[in-house]
């Protein structure tokens, strides 16, 4: 049998292939320091509540691919926002006070069309675990061209402990 881990990569890379032909023809540039940024961006902008800021961080169709969380805000791959509805879910994160920290964040080297990432964000929310403070790892992918980067998979894993 398959290990956890092993199911979530071969997952990741299937759902990224199969995205493949809707996104630029061009080579993704991305680089880890530029990308780390750009994270550090959406976290602040996430928190603040910048809703121009995070819809600028954000590919248009059909570079979007999608925006996951199991909780809080919980949204699985099957009912993923789309992108019309992307800012919509962070303004309703927002009033519950979701706020993001990046703890930890790792540049995965660049596919074809993308570059890949991976985070640890300290995360909290009002009315999730008493409003504390946990740890919450995830994964994305972004286009980085000389247009800037835009995110066009964001995926948090599951809630972690307390950070």
């Amino acid at each position: 049998m398959l290990g956890a881990g092993l199911l979530a990569a071969l997952f990741w890379s299937a759902a990224l292939a199969s995205a493949a032909p809707r996104l630029p023809s061009a080579s993704s540039h991305c680089k880890g320091g530029e990308l780390r940024s750009a994270i550090v961006s959406f976290t602040r902008a996430f928190d603040r509540g910048n809703y121009e800021a995070l819809d600028a961080l954000f590919a248009r169709p059909p570079e979007f691919q999608w925006y996951t969380t199991p909780g809080p805000g919980r949204v699985l791959a099957k009912d993923a926002p789309g992108r019309a509805s992307l800012i919509p879910y962070f303004e309703a994160r927002h009033a519950r006070h979701d706020r993001l920290h990046l703890a930890r964040f790792s540049f995965n080297g660049n596919a074809p069309h993308w570059g890949n990432f991976s985070f640890t964000m300290r995360h909290s929310a009002s009315g999730y675990r008493g409003g504390r403070r946990f740890l919450q790892g995830g994964k994305g992918a972004a286009i980085c061209d000389s247009d800037g980067i835009r995110f066009i998979v964001f995926t948090f894993g599951e809630p972690g402990r307390p950070g």
